[in-house]
């Protein structure tokens, strides 16, 4: 019988027993369904999947598929302020992350003055360009990024103010034992109308001092020296949801995925939202207490700072590991770092980068990319990482460091073009990069012109001597 065109032969082969069987037909990757190759490709890492992309046209089109780039996207920066077309997801990405170089450039240092005394913390809201800060002085106070002047204020409140949580729609303060939360104003450019309403609404439920504040979708977090943090409900913030007990007091939390992470003490905890289960517990992270501490957005990462001026990655996938002893051990960090040296007071990270305000007066920049990648590359898809790994911590990590002005700096966050810190000064320093990679583009144009010119010099000497 004739071959159809295209099909491969079957191949007989004798067997050792006298019969004979057919080579099963080859296989190649580019012959499965399309659907199967895109399972496939989920398993890559955004860098590996530009390669693959290189390798045939139907994989070009394949790793081009937009609910793979969206995944990408918010698993690492969550949702864009604009929710964007479906076909702009990679490209989207790439902006992002060329944009994340944009920190290593020039940049220019702005000064928000206004408060009359130390500002303990400090907001941004990248989306609306607008900076939200409290301190001493007891009142809360807004400013537009753009011309750096004062968008909004409230009267002085008569606390203290620690903590400041913001997103797009809810304000919260938290001063002695009240939080203070202010609702998005239709139609107000700078989003909360402090004015009007100066002392806010008052979520009563802690017996201490608030130290700390969060926000997500779902809730709002409140920690306190009370040795608890509060669950507050976003649909019913009259009264709190849960309570999650700790053995000291509350320095930091920040809500990430469907985790909260907190650190009470010198320890470390990791919590379900839904539950208010403890997830993992990770006694002594830091000699001293554990000031701070910062997550990846799906809560796979904890960071911490401490008052040994280290910063500390854990890898919350990682099983604990077991000691000769017997016993488990909860503090293999992933990667660690001593850039300052004093207390690490405050934590922000903005995939890649992770920002650091210490009481020595520095701001550190270090580049996470390495330590995330190495964690995620084998287990994209897997919900624990079965073998522990430690990064190898290069000297470069710290990659930049910035100067508070020598005093002490207590609150620190990142956008993806700006760093702002504030601290025992009445100013807060905003270090705008967003025009540095324009700056990087005119440079290297420029240096390119002047290898240019210089080559026709050398060509135009070298002419005249033969001549």
């Amino acid at each position: 019988m004739e071959e159809r065109h295209g099909a491969r032969p079957q191949h007989q082969v004798s067997s050792s027993s006298g019969g004979s069987y057919a080579h099963p037909p080859e296989c190649r990757i580019i012959d499965l369904p399309p659907v199967v190759i895109l399972e496939i490709f989920r398993h890559l890492d955004p860098r590996e999947l530009s390669v693959v992309a290189c390798v045939c046209p139907l994989f070009r089109i394949l790793a081009s598929d937009s609910h793979g780039w969206k995944e990408y996207y918010c698993e690492r920066w969550g949702l864009p302020g604009a929710v964007a077309p479906a076909h702009e997801w990679k490209q989207l990405y790439v902006a992002r992350e060329t944009r994340c170089k944009a920190l290593l450039g020039r940049f220019k240092l702005d000064l928000l003055c206004g408060h009359t005394e130390t500002v303990r913390a400090v907001r941004l809201v990248p989306a609306r360009n607008l900076v939200v800060s409290a301190g001493y002085d007891s009142s809360v106070r807004i400013w537009d990024v753009g011309d750096g002047l004062p968008a909004a204020w409230s009267q002085p409140l008569g606390e203290t103010i620690r903590a400041v949580a913001v997103d797009g729609e809810l304000l919260a303060v938290g001063g002695s034992s009240v939080v203070r939360v202010w609702h998005a104003s239709p139609g107000c450019s700078h989003l909360f109308d402090l004015a009007r309403n100066s002392s806010g609404r008052f979520l009563r439920g802690h017996s201490g001092p608030v130290t700390c504040l969060g926000l997500d979708a779902r809730a709002l977090y409140s920690g306190s020296w009370d040795m608890t943090v509060k669950i507050w409900k976003r649909h019913r913030l009259e009264k709190f949801s849960q309570s999650l007990h700790h053995s000291d007091w509350v320095w930091g939390l920040v809500a990430r995925g469907e985790c909260v992470l907190s650190t009470s003490g010198s320890d470390a905890y990791s919590w379900d939202v839904e539950t208010g289960a403890l997830l993992r517990f990770r006694p002594c992270v830091h000699r001293g207490n554990a000031l701070a501490v910062e997550g990846s957005r799906t809560g796979s990462f904890l960071i911490t700072g401490g008052e040994d001026g280290a910063v500390r990655v854990f890898d919350n996938r990682i099983p604990p590991s077991v000691t000769l002893a017997g016993e488990c051990s909860e503090n293999d960090a992933v990667a660690a770092w001593l850039p300052h040296s004093a207390a690490v007071n405050s934590l922000a990270f903005d995939d890649p980068s992770l920002v650091s305000a210490s009481a020595d007066g520095s701001i550190a920049l270090m580049d996470l990319r390495h330590v995330m990648r190495k964690g995620s590359i084998k287990s994209r898809a897997a919900a624990t990482v079965k073998r522990p790994y430690t990064c190898v911590v290069k000297g470069d990590t710290v990659q930049r460091m910035l100067s508070s002005g020598g005093s002490c700096a207590y609150s620190v966050d990142i956008g993806s073009d700006r760093i702002v810190s504030a601290g025992e000064g009445t100013a807060i320093k905003v270090w705008d990069f967003s025009q540095a990679l324009e700056f990087e583009k005119k440079t290297q144009a420029l240096r390119s012109v002047r290898r240019e010119q210089r080559a026709q010099r050398k060509l135009a000497i070298k002419n005249r001597r033969k001549e």
